[in-house]
């Protein structure tokens, strides 16, 4: 065998190896998730974020506007909400449907984005309705036991690390009344005991009786892609299966347990510690801009936090999107702050993550998102003061339904509505960080109250 031939064959090897290695990353890359957080989302997005971003699984948030050129991800998401339909249009429907029909994306649909879900046609099944015309759900919140459908080789991929048992979040979910042959369950309603109105009062009514041995979770196949919907929130109390479901809908082929790691935060010995001050005017700038937010947010966090805890501890969920996004405001800005400290430390690694230009970019855009902190803060206080008084008058339903009616108001819309700009302004800037190796992650805050 001459030298040129051992060349050639060399040559050949390593291009080999080089596909190989190509393929590899391919496949063991984690799933790239798109969460709507548009028009009919409350705080059901961060929800879904949580268990994510605690796997380091990359997320971006994408609107209603989006939903027309949305591209770039392998699953998408549709959290707990509502009127999706309405709000969505026609053309952003189509488009949807086609990268789930044709391109391969998966579909995730939980509460309200198993509705919508459903209207779109993904899958060959029926929801219960109720007599109003629309999908029936029973009004409480809690963790009933569903159980989980096939075992051992009958069991679906996307089950595979599941208990015989689950207890997923339930709020107000629905119930399937009929799936087609192509489409299979993969759990049933079975008690719902330790559940609660929304009021905080222990359920002990007989309306879920319709729904026991109902399939609450189905999935199916709609083109290339990978459905499931589901009544409950898997992602609240059933986060590795969340998870499990997140790599199942992309398709990839690869061991997620292996994926699945805290947020990684880099050690002294990465990069070289220098302990000088950062000579970045921008980042010192918005250093100045996060420490004056947290003390904007600060006194409200003092009353606001415990109170959360205590409405979740004991099933009080009226008006628990404010709480929820409210505290995510607080976590944020903890982790930014960290990060800048980070970074001021290592400026050597502080130009490769924040340039002059995008520096100002995130004040701008954090200035604004004070602006508008400080324009909802009166209607936060309104809408406490509300929830108190529902509170005080739990007995007396006539006056707890006008009390809700006056809480949902356009006020309280507006209110979710900025604190969810507020919010995701700040999720862009910390997600930046993190991308970047910063030392932000989630803390003992709300996503592990949740």
């Amino acid at each position: 065998m001459n030298m040129r031939l051992l060349k050639n064959i060399e040559i050949v090897m390593v291009c080999v190896m080089v596909q190989l290695m190509v393929l590899s990353s391919a496949l063991t890359a984690a799933p790239v998730v798109g969460i709507y957080c548009g028009k009919g989302v409350t705080a059901g997005y961060l929800w879904h974020a949580y268990p994510l971003e605690s796997r380091n699984i990359p997320i971006c948030f994408f609107t209603e506007k989006d939903a027309e050129s949305l591209n770039n991800v392998d699953v998408i998401c549709f959290p707990s909400g509502g009127m999706y339909k309405r709000h969505i249009s026609l053309t952003g429907r189509k488009h949807l449907k086609q990268l789930i029909r044709e391109k391969g994306v998966g579909y995730l649909g939980t509460c309200g984005g198993n509705v919508f879900g459903c209207k779109l046609g993904l899958l060959d099944a029926d929801l219960m309705k109720a007599e109003q015309g629309y999908p029936f759900g029973v009004q409480i919140n809690g963790y009933p036991e569903m159980k989980v459908e096939g075992q051992n080789s009958e069991c679906h991929p996307a089950m595979k690390n599941a208990p015989d048992m689950i207890r997923p979040f339930y709020y107000w979910g629905q119930v399937f009344t009929r799936t087609g042959p192509d489409v299979t369950v993969l759990a049933t309603y079975k008690q719902m005991d330790n559940c609660f109105t929304f009021d905080g009062i222990l359920y002990q009514g007989k309306s879920h009786e319709k729904m026991s041995g109902r399939p609450g979770m189905i999935a199916g196949q709609y083109g290339k892609g990978r459905v499931i919907l589901s009544g409950p929130h898997p992602e609240l109390g059933e986060e590795q299966l969340f998870t499990d479901w997140i790599y199942y809908l992309s398709g990839s082929r690869h061991d997620s347990d292996q994926l699945c790691k805290t947020n990684f935060t880099p050690s002294e010995t990465a990069i070289q510690s220098d302990s000088r001050a950062s000579g970045n005017t921008a980042l010192s700038v918005l250093k100045s801009q996060i420490e004056s937010f947290k003390k904007e947010v600060a006194p409200y966090e003092k009353t606001i936090r415990p109170d959360y805890e205590r409405r979740w501890k004991h099933g009080i969920t009226t008006g628990i999107p404010i709480f929820v996004i409210f505290t995510d405001i607080c976590d944020r800005l903890k982790t930014i702050e960290q990060s800048i400290s980070f970074f001021e430390k290592h400026p050597e690694a502080e130009q490769t993550v924040l340039s002059e230009p995008v520096s100002e970019q995130y004040v701008r855009q954090i200035r604004d998102a004070r602006n508008k902190f400080s324009d909802g803060v009166c209607h936060l206080e309104k809408s406490r003061e509300i929830l108190r008084k529902i509170e005080k008058n739990i007995s007396d339903k006539i006056e707890c339904d006008r009390l809700k009616k006056t809480l949902y108001s356009a006020s309280y819309k507006k209110l979710i509505s900025d604190f969810k700009s507020v919010n995701l302004c700040l999720i862009r800037l910390d997600h930046h960080f993190r991308s970047r190796g910063s030392v932000g992650s989630r803390g003992s805050g709300s996503a592990n109250q949740l």
